[in-house]
């Protein structure tokens, strides 16, 4: 076992977090196989996907420490956790996810587990995470590495039709891909149509006044002893009074610890008048939460030109998503981003954000790229690595965070809640250094 090194403060809030209430910030997927799996195999494959991948390697100490188990460390020579339980029926699979994904972390364990439900005819393997190692596209992958690695020819065996995840509850109705592509088409009609609206006068959305006044009133307004409304189970409302107590505890907004996205760090700067205290590291499930939003204005902030080769430092406005209810807008629709882009020779930029439960494919963010002088919108599809070319605008699509060497761009973004607005920059817990994390602190403070 080898230190890589100490755990950063968002992390040890994770860790915490994870360790007090069962099931928060855990990911999983069920992978179902035909006939009976050997045991052997299954932990031999294991073993193949621990050299390839260091995450499934890596833990938490005690002592707050990112540790690295060596190679064919643990039971078996292996180190990711594994159970195998005997299949008692088509649906019992669904009660050992119930129990499986309300574990809490443990420290000096593999955040990682495989579990086999080994039956005659039909078997399934649920892959487990904890997202401070790895999230929900790092489990999808994993999964189909899994498939071709126990899947020869001569095994004879073939994974199901669908790996079904216990997230996504509409992919049985309309297939992924499907689903994907009408996503796609969907929103790029629904953006060109609002901007040929815009143009004509005919799609309008009220302008705030006076930022600092409305922001004042809509703070008074809020309600920061509710949580916000949850529509993901990572959080159960059992779970709210050990989150309210660690965010106590540890300094963290409570509002905080219940929003972002994959891996991701939220600097919350829904009260201005008060230090800046809320960074948390968040499950992604959190892309689901419907609920509607009040208008502060973030001040221009640098967060640096870190591995990603992108700068930001636009001043946005996050324009209410109650505007589009009332609007009578597609109810998909429900934060507006503006950019003010004017330093760099362009005016504006508005993009929406599609967060259908589907599958929280079609997530648009606006960003400034200033090295190379275009403004650009970063989506979030599914993490797949394709770049597109919409004028001077640019959609980068994410490659999947597989390994704690990953070299995938952070992306930045800002979302308005009704709690207030966050800044969110998502990427490896391995790119979220200290140093970067104090960056982003001192740059929204500015």
């Amino acid at each position: 076992m080898k230190v890589i090194r100490k755990a950063d403060a968002i992390e040890l809030v994770y860790a915490r977090i994870a360790a007090q209430c069962n099931g928060a910030f855990s990911g999983g997927i069920v992978i179902g196989l035909s006939g009976k799996v050997d045991t052997g195999v299954v932990k031999s494959a294991i073993r193949k996907m621990e050299a390839r991948h260091p995450m499934l390697r890596s833990g938490l100490s005690p002592q707050g420490e990112i540790v690295e188990r060596d190679l064919g460390e643990g039971q078996d020579g292996i180190y990711t956790v594994f159970k195998r339980i005997e299949r008692k029926g088509d649906d019992h699979w669904k009660n050992v996810v119930d129990e499986i994904v309300t574990l809490p972390l443990e420290y000096n364990e593999s955040p990682f587990m495989f579990v086999l439900i080994n039956g005659e005819e039909s078997s399934e393997l649920l892959l487990r995470g904890q997202h401070l190692f790895g999230d929900a596209q790092s489990l999808v992958t994993l999964a189909h590495e899994f498939l071709e690695t126990i899947g020869t020819p001569e095994r004879n065996w073939e994974p199901r039709s669908e790996v079904v995840s216990f997230q996504a509850v509409l992919e049985k109705a309309i297939p992924f891909s499907v689903g994907r592509l009408v996503l796609i088409i969907f929103g790029w009609v629904f953006f060109i149509l609002r901007a040929i609206m815009r143009r004509l006068g005919l799609f309008n959305v009220s302008r705030v006044p006076s930022m600092d006044k409305a922001h004042e009133e809509n703070l008074a307004q809020a309600s920061f002893d509710q949580p916000p409304p949850l529509a993901y189970s990572s959080l159960l409302l059992d779970q709210v009074d050990a989150l309210k107590r660690i965010a106590k505890e540890s300094g963290v907004g409570f509002n905080s610890l219940l929003s972002g996205a994959a891996m991701g760090a939220i600097a919350d700067v829904a009260n201005d008048t008060t230090p800046l205290r809320t960074i948390g590291t968040i499950t992604f499930d959190a892309r689901l939460r419907i609920g509607s939003c009040i208008e502060p204005v973030i001040k221009p902030a640098d967060v640096g030109n870190y591995s990603s080769g992108f700068s930001i430092s636009p001043t946005v406005q996050a324009l209410s998503a109650q505007s589009a209810v009332e609007n009578k807008v597609s109810s998909i629709w429900k934060t507006i981003y503006e950019v003010d882009a004017r330093s760099k020779g362009f005016t504006w930029l508005e993009m929406m954000s599609t967060t259908l439960p589907l599958a929280g494919l079609l997530d648009f963010f606006p960003i400034v790229d200033y090295e190379n002088g275009n403004s650009c919108v970063l989506a979030n599809w599914g993490r797949i690595p394709i770049v597109k070319k919409y004028g001077k605008h640019e959609i980068r699509f994410l490659k999947p965070f597989l390994n704690t060497n990953s070299s995938a761009d952070p992306y930045i973004s800002f979302m308005s809640t009704h709690l207030g607005m966050e800044l969110m920059v998502s990427g490896t817990s391995r790119l979220f250094n200290d140093q970067i994390m104090e960056d982003l602190v001192r740059a929204v403070r500015s």
